[in-house]
């Protein structure tokens, strides 16, 4: 001591007591104080700012994201292999799918407009078919009916019954001047009969 007063009595001069005084319990807590400081010195120039409609949504977003773990819970315990699937879309388009899509779809409008105009084709061939067939039947049918329909002189002589044949042929005899003008008569009205056959069988 004697010697520092020698080399410097101005610091021998200074008192030996301990200026600086910490509290009591300080070295208990230093850890936590520090870690606050720390955190209060990062976050002192950071701003938060909410929407305006932030609160009035705030419940239901909450109720939804307690609902989505509870069905995450509930995954887990049911199906733990579906739980861990991953949710990231597997499925993939190729680049630049949606600028060839409307030439594809042109596409798919000319063939079916093709397909609709070859049925159309197709279902008018059969029923032109159906009508020529149906014109056959019935032409042949009329001309067969109109055939059958002609007079047969052999078939209705052969219906004249024997006793018809006898009162004529007696008729003859017995009054001869009667079957005269019977016959004239039907001299005179022949060329009416004969045009009306001719006729008859013109239309046949």
């Amino acid at each position: 001591m004697k010697e520092l007063e020698g080399f410097a009595p101005v610091l021998a001069a200074i008192s030996s007591e301990m200026p600086y005084k910490t509290p009591e319990n300080y070295f208990d807590n230093l850890p936590d104080n520090i870690s606050v400081e720390a955190f209060l010195a990062m976050i002192s120039g950071t701003t938060f700012t909410i929407s305006a409609d932030y609160f009035n949504t705030f419940a239901d977003r909450v109720l939804r994201k307690i609902n989505q773990q509870k069905v995450s819970e509930e995954l887990q315990e049911i199906s733990p292999f579906l739980a861990k699937l991953s949710k990231e879309n597997v499925y993939k388009i190729p680049q630049h799918y949606f600028n060839s899509l409307q030439s594809l779809e042109a596409v798919k409008v000319e063939n079916k407009v093709k397909s609709i105009s070859t049925r159309f084709v197709s279902k008018w061939i059969s029923y032109a078919a159906a009508a020529v067939i149906t014109g056959v039947l019935i032409t042949g049918a009329y001309m067969y009916t109109n055939h059958k329909g002609n007079f047969d002189l052999t078939n209705e002589i052969n219906k004249v019954s024997d006793e018809e044949l006898q009162n004529y042929l007696s008729l003859s005899i017995a009054h001869p001047a009667a079957v005269a003008n019977e016959e004239t008569t039907s001299n005179i009205n022949a060329p009416e009969t004969l045009d009306v056959k001719q006729e008859m069988q013109f239309v046949s």
